[in-house]
């Protein structure tokens, strides 16, 4: 199960909202898998992979939100968003064929755990601390 605590914090109080959210609504996906009908586990898959896009494009919204101090690390933390939906979504497509077994409930299980930690600790707390080091800087007018 993915859990949340204080240092996953980014310091961005609707990026940290919205993580606690994946975490939850990920660990209703893992409660479904063993053992879920097909039809529910597909809509699980479908509700879990449009609230994760959403996330993403909250994130990269912060990233270019100001132009002339964009974070230069957007390339990168977008390139990470793409490749965990491409991931994501090659484990929907074993779960079309069928794919409920205890193995491939483990491996996206671990696979799913192990992006949550590794994703917030490396991509998304360097997009906190260019956020809130961006908001503490004096305004020019």
């Amino acid at each position: 199960m993915l859990k949340w605590s204080d240092d996953l914090s980014v310091g961005v109080p609707e990026i940290d909202r919205q993580h606690q959210q994946v975490a939850r609504r990920a660990n209703l996906l893992l409660e479904k898998l063993p053992g879920g009908s097909p039809g529910l586990v597909c809509d699980a898959f479908d509700f879990f992979e449009t609230f994760i896009s959403d996330h993403f494009r909250t994130e990269e919204q912060y990233m270019i939100s100001t132009p002339a101090h964009a974070y230069r690390g957007a390339e990168a933390h977008t390139l990470a968003h793409h490749s965990f939906l491409s991931a994501y979504r090659a484990f929907r497509a074993e779960i079309n064929k069928g794919a409920t077994d205890e193995l491939f409930v483990r491996q996206f299980s671990l696979w799913i755990m192990e992006w949550y930690q590794e994703h917030i600790q490396t991509h998304d707390k360097e997009l906190g601390v260019f956020l809130k080091a961006r908001s503490k800087k004096p305004r020019r007018k």
